[in-house]
C-alpha cells in the first residue's frame, strides 16, 4: 500500500475511534505526518478522493457531511474500490 492508502487508513481509525470527527481535519493532521514534502501533503486528488468517498459512505464510520466541493476524483475512487474487490491482490 502506498503512502496516501496509509494516510486514508489512519485518518478513518482516528474518525472511527471518536480522537477527530472532521475528515478534512484529519487528513491534513495524518498527512502532515506521513509525508515530509508539502506538494504531497497538500495534493488534491488523493484527498479529494478521500473526501468524496467519506461523503458517499463508503468509508464506515464517518458521519454523513459534504467534506469537499469537487466530485471530480469519486468517479475514479468507486472504480477503483470495483477494481480491488474483483481482484483483490491488486491491494
Amino acid at each position: 500500500m502506498g503512502k496516501y492508502g496509509h494516510t486514508a487508513l489512519l485518518a478513518t481509525k482516528l474518525i472511527q475511534d471518536g480522537e477527530v470527527s472532521s475528515p478534512n481535519e484529519v487528513w491534513a493532521n495524518v498527512a502532515s505526518k506521513v509525508f515530509q514534502n508539502k506538494s504531497s501533503r497538500d495534493k488534491s486528488c488523493p484527498k479529494g478522493a478521500y473526501l468524496n468517498l467519506c461523503e458517499s459512505r463508503v468509508i464506515v464510520g464517518i458521519p454523513a457531511g459534504t467534506y469537499c466541493r469537487s466530485k471530480k476524483n469519486i468517479k475514479y475512487a468507486i472504480k477503483a474500490i470495483g477494481v480491488l474487490k474483483k481482484s483483490p491482490a491488486m491491494s
